[in-house]
């Protein structure tokens, strides 16, 4: 399967699972403030480049701490495939997840809107993918017998039984779970 979805074309809405990222995002983490979806723009920095917030893929949005961004981009990486996600962006260290490179630092990503700000982007199985993250992230949890808890907080204990180690990037998020 493709994880990774390059732009098609403008549109005119914000695509239903980027909204379901959204009410995700905002009942797990207090605080958090939805900077948007959709843009008719390119990409910062990059002209003639268009952004995924021009097909109503992406998502931008700002935690109330840098600890609950941490959190969110912990489980965001385990559950990346469940939820189609293709990148994001971590706008304070500066670096870019990709689902099919991992982490790259990259200081052309900009700063977004300061602070814990994240982008997310999600290809076009993600994007029209209607149903509620929680309901994906458990059908996809039961068939990979994973804790039906979708925390980070859950899932890292999981990964750690799985792969014999813990991955460092998490470890580095999260280190209360170990």
């Amino acid at each position: 399967m493709q994880c990774f979805d390059k732009y098609e074309r403008d549109r005119h809405d914000c695509q239903i699972g980027l909204d379901r990222i959204e009410d995700w995002i905002s009942t797990e983490f207090a605080g958090y403030q939805p900077l948007g979806c959709l843009a008719n723009r390119d990409v910062r920095g990059r002209s003639g480049v268009r952004s995924l917030h021009a097909e109503g893929r992406a998502h931008d949005g700002r935690f109330a701490s840098f600890a609950d961004l941490d959190r969110f981009i912990a489980t965001l990486i385990a559950n990346a495939a469940a939820l189609n996600v293709q990148a994001f962006n971590d706008y304070h260290r500066q670096r870019r997840w990709r689902c099919d490179r991992g982490w790259t630092l990259n200081a052309d990503i900009g700063a977004g809107a300061g602070g814990p700000t994240i982008h997310v982007e999600r290809n076009w199985a993600g994007a029209l993918d209607d149903r509620p993250v929680p309901t994906i992230l458990r059908e996809a949890h039961q068939e990979a017998h994973m804790p039906t808890a979708y925390t980070a907080k859950a899932v890292i204990p999981w990964l750690d039984r799985v792969n014999g180690h813990r991955p460092k990037v998490v470890a580095a998020l999260d280190p209360k779970t170990g």
